[in-house]
């Protein structure tokens, strides 16, 4: 990992401080909306762990929005790992991030240690046309290392039962995660779309799989980015002001 490619940036107004790698996947507007959909079904002491977490923004956000959760992360890039790690250190937030494989998490926790998951898996298959040239995008937006049974099985074994598996897929894969999650017994709870506008269609979803769970299905009114003049609409809007975060 070169220097020259590590940046400081600046997020929600300087509140928050994260390092990336400029040769990566960096955050984006994505992440920040799946953290507050997140956000909506927390207690706030939970045990969490996030499922490839990259630079580790959503881990860190959720634990300055709730203190009193026990935040777990891991990469199997780890390079990544050490700048989640620096992030938390200077954002002053205590979160146990490590480096593993997605198949590999057995060696690490017993099954159903985790009140939830989350997880933004690769958004496209293996043999996709086109792919990234840089590895570490490759890894992350494609499915080089491990498909999205991997993260499923993982995330089922990880969770305690009836806990929740927070899941941003893109919304082409939704019938693929539905018809994985009945095999795995992780039942569709609760579905959000969103819309880059209005007038176009869905990119991805937030959806959250219920571990043998009965509960019926519930699909959420859409969730809107940007009105049809390039500006945030106002729940966008709302979340940016991040009034629970303390400078």
């Amino acid at each position: 990992m070169e220097k020259s490619n590590i940046v400081l940036s600046n997020f929600l107004d300087g509140r928050i401080k994260l390092y990336q790698d400029n040769t990566a996947f960096k955050f984006c507007t994505d992440s920040f909306l799946f953290f507050n959909f997140i956000s909506q079904f927390l207690k706030g002491y939970e045990k969490v762990i996030e499922i490839g977490c990259g630079v580790g923004l959503i881990s860190i956000l959720l634990k300055k929005r709730f203190p009193n959760l026990k935040v777990w992360a891991f990469d199997i890039q780890e390079d990544l790992v050490e700048l989640a790690k620096k992030s938390a250190k200077i954002n002053k937030v205590d979160i146990n991030f490590f480096v593993e494989d997605v198949k590999n998490i057995k060696k690490h926790f017993k099954t159903g240690f985790f009140d939830a998951v989350i997880c933004n898996p690769p958004f496209w298959e293996e043999n996709l046309e086109n792919k990234p040239k840089l590895e570490k995008k490759k890894i992350a937006f494609c499915e080089e290392k491990a498909n999205l049974k991997d993260f499923l099985y993982a995330g089922r074994y990880l969770l305690k039962d009836k806990g929740n598996y927070f899941l941003m897929i893109h919304t082409k894969r939704l019938t693929k995660v539905f018809k994985l999650s009945f095999e795995l017994n992780l039942m569709p709870k609760i579905l959000r779309p969103v819309y880059p506008k209005i007038t176009k269609n869905s990119k991805i979803s937030f959806l959250i799989l219920k571990k043998n769970s009965k509960d019926a299905f519930d699909i959420l009114p859409p969730l809107i980015v940007y009105t049809e003049n390039n500006f945030y609409t106002k729940e966008v809007e709302n979340f940016y002001k991040a009034s629970w975060l303390k400078v």
